[in-house]
């Protein structure tokens, strides 16, 4: 059983809520530090990303509604069982662990990286991206991309203000958060050059050439 509030930290439970590719590697990760963790998942969750959620041994929360519905049931399992709820997104700690991959990625060359760009769903990725390119002291330009049918960023980007989509869809199931975060928008409105949005027919044909020719 997780364990309560006030446990030393490498027995606490966590709770986190997502529809990301996250779900695989997170209960992977608390494995390693015999944490226990519960994944709130939506009713539509593929198949694969269950299975691998399931063979690292977390808990599994089924929660059918949208993207805030399953933020309110993984913070309410959190607040009953004394849990530390973990955001898929909107979190500082999330957003700093998310840049990670950038100042990795300017280690790893010495050529002038003129742009970025990076998937958007709740817009943790693209935040931390952004920050950890500045911090790295690149000059690069970051931009985001949507799926056309779940373009919530590019809406609150045109207006000004946080702008929610009732029904996101697209084959891009990893993306489809109907809202960006309160703290991910903020950095994205300022750190970003630009949000661009693809159809399902684009990025069906990026997967058709990465799987025949990468």
């Amino acid at each position: 059983m997780p364990t309560r509030r006030g446990a030393p930290p490498t027995r606490c439970g966590r709770c986190w809520r997502t529809v990301r590719r996250r779900p695989a590697w997170w209960p992977w990760a608390a494995g390693l530090g015999e944490i226990p963790a519960t994944i709130v998942v939506p009713d539509w969750i593929a198949p694969p990303k269950r299975a691998a959620i399931e063979r690292y041994g977390a808990r599994i929360v089924v929660q059918a509604g949208s993207h805030d519905v399953r933020n309110r049931a993984a913070a309410e399992i959190a607040a009953a069982e004394g849990l530390v709820d973990i955001p898929p997104y909107d979190h500082p700690v999330t957003i700093a662990g998310q840049g990670t991959w950038v100042l990795e990625a300017f280690e790893d060359t010495d050529a002038g990286v003129e742009t970025i760009v990076v998937p958007i769903g709740g817009g943790g990725l693209a935040s931390g991206t952004a920050l950890g390119a500045a911090a790295a002291g690149s000059r690069a330009s970051v931009y985001g991309v949507e799926p056309a049918g779940a373009d919530d960023t590019r809406r609150s980007m045109e207006a000004g203000h946080r702008v929610s989509i009732e029904h996101p869809d697209s084959v891009a199931d990893a993306l489809l958060a109907n809202q960006p975060g309160t703290i991910t928008f903020g950095i994205m409105r300022e750190r970003l050059a630009g949000v661009l949005t693809v159809s399902d027919d684009e990025i069906l044909a990026a997967m058709r050439l990465i799987w025949e020719r990468a």
